[in-house]
């Protein structure tokens, strides 16, 4: 999968609010997409990728797809989005599993996860904000 960068993007991750203004794309999108945002050691933006497309309601996607992207640009942590093209931002069941997933699969090959957001319209979802979450130190 190709990683890309935009480039009028803010170039730090500092809140959820950062990572939906660089997601801004998504919201327009007509079916569900699970993004990867690569990250240096800094929380500086070093390009996203598409990891997986899906139909209105859903988007499979697993671990490996997620991570690949991120040991391949030697990325130190990531955050993961998709959009939901209803609007609607609650997480659903199926999103809750894979975070925890993604999680434990991140931890094993020393990757960091910070986030998993999903944009809506108007508005985002973050499971860190929420506090559902568990950033390691």
């Amino acid at each position: 999968r190709r990683v890309s960068v935009c480039h009028d993007a803010p170039k730090v991750i500092r809140s959820s609010r950062d990572v939906s203004t660089y997601l801004d794309d998504m919201r327009a999108l007509p079916v569900e997409r699970m993004r990867v945002v690569l990250l240096d050691a800094r929380n500086r933006i070093m390009g996203h990728a598409d990891v997986a497309m899906g139909g209105v309601s859903e988007c499979h996607v697993s671990p490996a797809d997620v991570l690949r992207p991120c040991i391949v640009q030697a990325a130190c942590a990531f955050i993961v989005a998709h959009n939901h093209p209803s609007g609607e931002t609650a997480p659903r069941d199926a999103a809750n599993a894979l975070t925890e997933r993604l999680l434990k699969a991140a931890a094993i090959v020393g990757l960091q996860m910070l986030d998993h957001i999903i944009i809506g319209e108007p508005g985002y979802f973050s499971y860190l904000d929420a506090g559902l979450l568990k950033v390691r130190s």
